[in-house]
């Protein structure tokens, strides 16, 4: 890391925050950008506004512009390519239109975000409590850690058993 005594360029140091912002830099990278140790660009970010300023308009366009293309890539979108071709040493540029269809994992991504009520890949189950008779439950074939968990409930049925019939 690099001199924290660096001078601060009020025009400068702003417009550079927001590039790398722009970029995703993270407050270590910027500290390294600015050849200043990290407690730096926190003081910066406390006491110069134009700096903070930066930086937050430097990530809201960076996060819109990511969002604007997850978007895309949600719904598809039509792009215009170049198709060159040679015809007897002439080269010939001719546009053609191609559609990127919709990503089906990008929208239900961007879904269960917008709406995790309805699309949401974890499922909500609710338990009511009941009560069920695990000396009746047939043990082959289970781990020994799964017994022992069983042991343990059984223990704690009989606890509670106990403590039921002495009230």
């Amino acid at each position: 890391m690099g001199n924290s005594r660096q001078i601060y360029d009020n025009v400068s140091h702003p417009r550079m925050a927001f590039k790398y912002a722009l970029l995703g830099a993270r407050d270590v990278d910027l500290a390294e950008a600015f050849g200043v140790n990290i407690m730096t660009i926190d003081l910066w970010k406390r006491n110069r506004p134009k700096f903070r300023e930066a930086l937050r308009r430097g990530k809201k366009e960076a996060d819109s512009n990511v969002v604007q293309a997850w978007y895309r890539r949600c719904i598809g979108y039509t792009i215009i390519e170049d198709h060159i071709t040679n015809d007897k040493g002439t080269i010939i540029v001719t546009p053609v239109r191609k559609h990127i269809p919709p990503d089906p994992q990008s929208f239900i991504k961007w879904m269960a975000l917008r709406d995790r009520e309805n699309w949401s890949e974890t499922q909500r189950v609710e338990i009511k409590q009941t009560t069920i008779n695990i000396n009746k439950i047939d043990l082959t074939g289970l781990s020994v850690q799964e017994k022992e968990l069983i042991e343990k409930i059984q223990l704690q049925q009989l606890t509670e058993h106990a403590g039921d019939s002495r009230n």
